[in-house]
């Protein structure tokens, strides 16, 4: 079974969650400059306003956390790929006749590993 991996989608995917935990970065930072100025609505209307504001905070803060993750997992299986192709390149030529070992193995749709 063979298991393409298109190495530019995958950097297309990073940049665009971390596109995503940018934003939401810039959501939170909105919001907290709105808990600074809840304080201005009064006491009848304050805590409200704090207690619903914190609570956004917190949930935008996770989902930017979670989109960062996603864009640094993405990246690192990005690098374990690159990684785990040359291994196997290096394990095919280490079991090929030595005038042979310098043979550029060609991937899948294009494209040498090793080299």
């Amino acid at each position: 079974m063979t298991f393409g991996v298109l190495l530019p989608v995958i950097h297309q995917a990073c940049v665009t969650w971390d596109g995503q935990a940018e934003c939401l970065r810039a959501g939170e930072r909105r919001l907290q400059d709105a808990r600074g100025a809840a304080d201005s609505l009064g006491p009848r209307v304050s805590g409200a306003a704090q207690a619903y504001l914190a609570t956004w905070c917190a949930e935008v803060s996770g989902l930017a956390d979670q989109a960062q993750a996603r864009s640094d997992g993405l990246a690192r299986f990005a690098v374990g790929v690159v990684w785990a192709d040359q291994a196997a390149a290096d394990a095919v030529r280490s079991v090929l006749p030595w005038d042979d070992r310098l043979t550029v193995l060609e991937l899948p749709g294009g494209g040498a590993a090793g080299s």
